[in-house]
């Protein structure tokens, strides 16, 4: 009798035993990072976004907002040596090394506060760092905290914060980072420099140039609506498990000018543009990212140089007109 009470109770304990056991390993199973968007350089990796998406985006900004500029404008006391003495020219000067001078970089991620929301987050470093290393470079931060010292400043400063600095983002949060985080009618007219990635698994760059319009729209409305932008540039980053050297099908440039991402891309018409890039990144290397040599593909940089015949240039419009009449052959023969 007393055997089989024994018996009773050791199962119990460990039916009881196991159940505990598992409510404590099971909630930290799901905070492992192959569970999180893993980032690096201001992008996310596919498995990461595809886990991401299941979190709320983050809160558009409002619409409705306060134009500082229209509004009128408290009196500046004398005694402010800053805006009354010093001129205007030092006055951007000092405004380029708080404000200026930095690619930024923005990304998602969740709140930190255990919620299932997203928000808006930047790191910013200096513009001359290594763009595609794994060792993080040394972060030089804004102190965008001086917008809020007075309406003058914010004045002088607001544009300059937007316009002298490189701005790094992933393709497919572009859209929501412009809307929720720095604000489409806010920083769009005043960016000049852009770099977008794009991530593809080795052999098949051809599934983000033929993605599905709909995918690809918001990203290009965005860029469409930064009318003062000077250069963008393409990341297209090929995934790799492995470190071997792999030869590449060459690139179909009929296809690829064929393609919804060429047609969409092409349709930005923005006068101020001077610059059109796209680089190739291998990620896999141990080591680091490292940048493919652009000259070794000479189909990549035959398409470089052919979006920027239709984009850049007095000459360009006419271009297009063809290659929208003529198709591909126009520009490829």
């Amino acid at each position: 009798m007393v055997s089989r009470i024994a018996r009773e109770a050791i199962h119990c304990l460990g039916v009881w035993g196991y159940t505990l056991l598992m409510a404590i390993v099971c909630p930290c199973l799901l905070c492992t990072s192959r569970y999180r968007p893993v980032r690096f350089g201001g992008t996310v990796d596919l498995a990461g976004a595809r886990w991401a998406s299941a979190l709320d985006p983050p809160k558009p900004l409002k619409r409705k907002r306060i134009d500082i500029r229209s509004r009128q404008q408290a009196t500046q006391p004398e005694n402010c040596a800053f805006l009354h003495k010093l001129p205007l020219e030092l006055r951007l000067a000092i405004y380029e090394q708080l404000l200026g001078g930095r690619q930024v970089r923005m990304f998602l991620s969740d709140d930190g506060k255990g919620g299932h929301r997203h928000i808006v987050n930047s790191r910013s470093f200096p513009q001359h760092a290594a763009q595609y290393t794994r060792q993080t470079p040394e972060p030089k931060s804004l102190s965008i905290a001086l917008l809020r010292v007075c309406r003058q400043i914010y004045v002088e400063t607001h544009g300059l914060l937007f316009s002298d600095n490189i701005f790094d983002v992933f393709s497919i949060e572009l859209d929501t980072i412009m809307r929720c985080g720095l604000g489409t009618r806010i920083s769009a007219p005043y960016i000049r420099r852009l770099r977008v990635h794009h991530w593809y698994r080795i052999f098949n760059p051809e599934e983000i140039f033929n993605a599905r319009p709909a995918t690809l729209a918001p990203m290009f409305s965005q860029i469409s609506a930064m009318k003062g932008l000077t250069s963008v540039s393409f990341v297209f980053t090929e995934l790799r498990a492995y470190n071997a050297a792999t030869k590449r099908e060459a690139l179909d440039l009929e296809f690829v000018l064929k393609s919804t991402w060429i047609r969409q891309l092409l349709a930005i018409r923005l006068p101020s543009l001077k610059e059109v890039g796209i680089n190739l990144v291998v990620r896999g290397v141990p080591e680091q990212e490292l940048p493919l040599r652009i000259l070794d593909y000479p189909e990549w940089k035959t398409l470089e140089k052919l979006v920027n015949e239709l984009m850049v240039g007095e000459a360009a419009q006419e271009r297009y007109s063809r290659f929208l009449a003529q198709g591909p052959t126009a520009i490829l023969s």
